[in-house]
């Protein structure tokens, strides 16, 4: 499992923060602090920090987003 990864949005290096299961396939997780993304939680906008899982081929993506694209 990879220990760092580029931010999509800003190309800063990242370091793991964590890992996500998702359908039984567990994924590197990666948070940028440095760049915001917007989140909708109960009907109410929010900014987070961009926060993302890295799949097999190399790709970010969501797990928790509808079909899993990065809010970029």
């Amino acid at each position: 499992m990879i220990d760092t990864f580029p931010c999509p949005k800003c190309g800063r290096t990242l370091r793991r923060s964590g890992e996500v299961s998702v359908e039984g396939a567990v994924f590197p997780v990666f948070q940028c602090d440095e760049c915001i993304a917007p989140v909708e939680i109960y009907g109410e906008p929010f900014e987070t920090a961009l926060t993302f899982a890295v799949d097999a081929q190399g790709k970010p993506f969501d797990p928790a987003g509808e079909g899993g694209d990065l809010p970029l």
